[in-house]
């Protein structure tokens, strides 16, 4: 909305306050978004990964996680979803499967939940323990984002 000024009120003291405080609000409005960019664009690079390297970024995260659980890692499938109204992000969902003791798994899970990639599980699937070796398979959905878009893939 535009307004039209009257240039010739400037010089009543009060309509020069007026403007001054209106320009101070605005610029610690723009102050306030400038930083909140910065932030958001800090969270993006410390927590999401790059969409060109996100496929081995991700597998290796997984494969690093279960040797620390002492569990072996088994397929993984990803899937790239656009997420709308957004043309720099997209979600990922990825289909992993591992087997191991239940302690084993129990330490995954957390490693998971507390990965620096944010990484959310939706779901998990087990099978019952081997009766031999006491192991279990235990299949993964978990969700996570990367940076860019399909045109940035290899």
């Amino acid at each position: 909305m535009t307004r039209n000024f009257d240039w010739a009120k400037l010089k009543e003291p009060r309509v020069v306050v007026r403007v001054v405080i209106r320009v101070a609000i605005t610029r610690r409005l723009v102050e306030k978004v400038e930083g909140a960019r910065r932030d958001g664009d800090k969270f993006l690079v410390q927590y999401v990964v790059d969409r060109r390297n996100s496929s081995s970024a991700l597998n290796e995260e997984l494969y690093r996680m279960a040797q620390q659980a002492g569990v072996r890692l088994g397929q993984v499938a990803n899937e790239y979803e656009a997420i709308e109204g957004s043309d720099t992000l997209q979600m990922v969902n990825i289909q992993v499967a591992f087997e191991g003791s239940y302690q084993g798994i129990t330490k995954l899970v957390d490693l998971i939940d507390k990965s620096p990639r944010f990484l959310m599980i939706e779901s998990l699937q087990t099978s019952a323990p081997q009766a031999r070796t006491q192991e279990m398979a235990v299949q993964f959905k978990i969700h996570t984002f990367v940076r860019g878009v399909a045109e940035d893939a290899p």
